[in-house]
């Protein structure tokens, strides 16, 4: 049996064939939109497979100069941490007022942050990046449940303190004053 509709793709009453030329032209409409499919399909993989190449050699990189990785930050936040056992953390400033969140920490028995031989890890791992360390650190401590105490006043903090309130603030802590020093609350 034929298809005697088949020059207007079955629909004699919304198309017509003037120049006789049976369809040709849905077909090659339908040929363009396929095309373009494929062409964006395509073009699409091409990207995301060139952005894993690119994040693979950015990690191959960044192992090469011991810059800018994970495993990095996770084996100087483990050398940093001073006192690991404890359930506090005191954090500010190395020496500021005549105080010292480190001489706070040894007293209270609390844990700490502190990089030895600072000059390199800042030249293993670049001085843009000595930050996600410290906040590796304080995400670690927070992630074990412990309590936050700060040696120096939070709303005075500048440097990497600063950086450090900022981030508790972000992760939901308020500060009370208790005594001499600043206790986070969640």
């Amino acid at each position: 049996m034929h298809n005697i509709f088949a020059y207007c793709s079955n629909d004699p009453v919304n198309k017509e064939d003037k120049n006789g030329y049976f369809g040709i032209k849905s077909s090659i409409n339908k040929l363009n939109h396929a095309f373009l499919y494929v062409y964006i399909f395509v073009i699409s993989r091409m990207y995301v497979t060139q952005q894993r190449i690119d994040n693979k050699i950015l990690g191959y990189i960044g192992k090469a100069f011991n810059k800018g990785t994970s495993s990095t930050y996770s084996n100087y936040t483990k050398q940093a941490t001073k006192n690991p056992n404890s359930m506090e953390v005191v954090l500010g400033k190395y020496n500021q007022g005549g105080v010292s969140y480190t001489k706070v920490a040894e007293q209270r028995g609390a844990t700490n942050f502190q990089l030895d031989k600072w000059d390199n890890v800042v030249k293993n791992v670049g001085e843009k990046n000595i930050w996600n360390i410290n906040e590796a650190f304080i995400k670690q401590q927070a992630s074990a449940g412990k309590t936050f105490i700060l040696s120096h006043d939070p709303t005075q903090a500048t440097g990497y303190f600063a950086k450090e309130v900022n981030l508790l603030k972000d992760m939901g802590y308020s500060f009370i004053k208790e005594g001499s020093v600043w206790r986070a609350l969640k």
